[in-house]
């Protein structure tokens, strides 16, 4: 089937609205340049279809005409690396967003139109201009560039200081850095000078850093320190030089030798004279891991600490909660007596590795494993239902109700089926009495195994970080058995309960399910 292409005149068109620039906000390049033959352009943009221009495309709708196809609404220009990215990843480049990215990539060439494009050297000397007094030509659009500026005029009030700044949101950092070596004076108060020797001695032996209050402290022999310092609030830190590391971690199950390699778990090394530690992050900052150690090659024990830190999760739907199954795998297998092994590397190249511990008894193991079972078993309800969860790190729950949600998300699954050999005594159930005693003779007719079904009469309500969901009546099915008044039917007469036992044979299967 032929595509349904743009014209060259719609081509042009959707090229112009934008202003020549690629539509994707957080690119914007610019797609025409002059070519080095005259008379001659380069074209790096593209005008791609939102919706494919064929069948088996990205986003392709069978149900628009071949006409609306080729029309300028169902196109968006844009450089050609942002037009393969959309065609690749069409679920996480959707028609809505698309077209969002079209009106406002129009709207900024509307807005631009007419106008001097900022330069990034004028930005920030227009913000040093402003912080230190010397005149510069005036740009607006420094914003992007404010850290680079006040970086810039901090050092011209000490040039023997490299200096860096950040703000996160809440807090701004300034990061100062010695070109040469450098004499201050370094006034500390009273008050925190026992404090202050504690951590500096903890510096020296262990590599750690030095957190103090600025208010007291003060610094003599630099008006850059001096400058920083003046006034209230804040912390004065000094960090010991850091070294970029990566710490492997995989499992090995004993029996079969099977390997479980985790995620690299990256972050730094820092040394004192007498231990070094290692801290770093795996899972987009959501498993954190580390050890410290000593010098000492015949010690080979290390204090090593695991931690989960799930704030990213928090408030998202637990159907699409990032590393949740690659973690849950992680600590499935430790509490099932994997043996656990590490390696320190620095730079690709190994200089210390674990001999192999196991750590399926630890507190942290047992608790996060539960946890995680219990953030599954949530996932899994909530798809099968359709009902919401959100993600909560104030949710509370024991024993018997965590196995409750793990046995609802099994059967959701279809992972409650057991055979004979899962039976510690043979299933039974009661039943009442019927008029003449129906119900049992049709049971007592029953030479040959059959099965049998109970229904329960209404489900019940859980509770998954908070939110009430309702679980449909459970069905339980038993496969091959046989019936076994355990009464005299000559006994029995209308309303009796009689409990009835069912023989299983070899090839008799229990099944749990939900009422559709």
């Amino acid at each position: 089937m032929a595509r349904d292409n743009f014209s060259k005149a719609n081509i042009r068109i959707l090229r112009d609205r934008v202003a020549s620039r690629c539509s994707n906000p957080i690119c914007r390049v610019p797609t025409t340049a002059a070519a080095e033959i005259d008379d001659k352009a380069k074209i790096i943009g593209i005008a791609a279809h939102i919706r494919a221009a064929s069948p088996g495309g990205p986003r392709y709708d069978a149900a628009m005409s071949t006409t609306a196809r080729k029309s300028i609404e169902n196109g968006i220009w844009l450089c050609s690396n942002c037009s393969i990215d959309i065609d690749k990843d069409a679920k996480s480049y959707s028609i809505e967003l698309l077209n969002d990215w079209k009106v406002k990539a129009e709207g900024y060439a509307r807005s631009e139109m007419g106008k001097k494009l900022p330069n990034r050297s004028d930005a920030i000397d227009t913000l040093t201009t402003a912080l230190t007094g010397q005149p510069k030509n005036f740009l607006a659009d420094a914003i992007a560039n404010v850290h680079h500026g006040s970086a810039k005029a901090l050092e011209q009030l000490d040039s023997r200081f490299a200096v860096m700044t950040s703000f996160d949101g809440r807090n701004t950092s300034i990061g100062i850095h010695a070109k040469e070596t450098v004499s201050m004076a370094l006034h500390i108060d009273s008050t925190i000078a026992k404090d202050y020797m504690n951590q500096h001695n903890a510096f020296l032996a262990h590599g750690s850093d030095i957190f103090l209050p600025s208010e007291s402290i003060s610094f003599e022999g630099s008006k850059l320190f001096e400058e920083i310092f003046t006034g209230t609030g804040g912390t004065f830190s000094i960090s010991s030089n850091k070294i970029n590391a990566v710490q492997k971690l995989w499992l090995v199950q004993d029996k079969t030798n099977i390997v479980y390699s985790f995620d690299d778990i990256v972050g730094f090394l820092s040394a004192g004279t007498e231990t070094f530690k290692f801290e770093g992050t795996a899972c987009n900052g959501l498993f954190e891991f580390n050890y410290q150690k000593t010098f000492d090659k015949k010690d080979n024990n290390a204090n090593i600490n695991m931690r989960l830190n799930l704030e990213q999760w928090v408030n998202q739907p637990v159907t699409n909660l990032p590393y949740l199954e690659k973690l849950r795998t992680l600590f499935t297998n430790i509490t099932n007596g994997w043996t656990v092994f590490t390696s320190l590397e620095i730079n690709g190249q190994e200089v210390i590795a674990s001999k192999g511990m196991k750590i399926d008894d630890w507190e942290f193991s047992i608790d996060n494993y539960n946890f995680l079972n219990y953030v599954y078993a949530s996932k899994v309800i909530s798809i099968a239902l359709e009902k919401p969860v959100l993600y909560t790190d104030s949710v509370t729950f024991n024993g018997d109700q965590l196995e409750d949600i793990i046995q609802i998300a099994e059967t959701f699954d279809g992972n409650r089926c057991f055979g004979k050999d899962k039976f510690k005594e043979n299933p039974s159930c009661e039943l009442v009495i019927e008029k003449n005693c129906e119900n049992i003779k049709i049971l007592l007719n029953k030479s040959e195994p059959s099965s049998m079904r109970i229904t329960q009469k209404s489900g019940e309500t859980i509770h998954l970080f908070g939110t009430p969901v309702d679980i449909p009546p459970e069905i339980i099915t038993i496969d091959q058995v046989t019936p076994k008044v355990l009464a005299e039917i000559d006994d029995l007469k209308e309303d009796d309960v009689v409990t009835v036992e069912w023989i299983p044979d070899d090839n008799c299967k229990l099944t749990y399910s939900f009422k559709e």
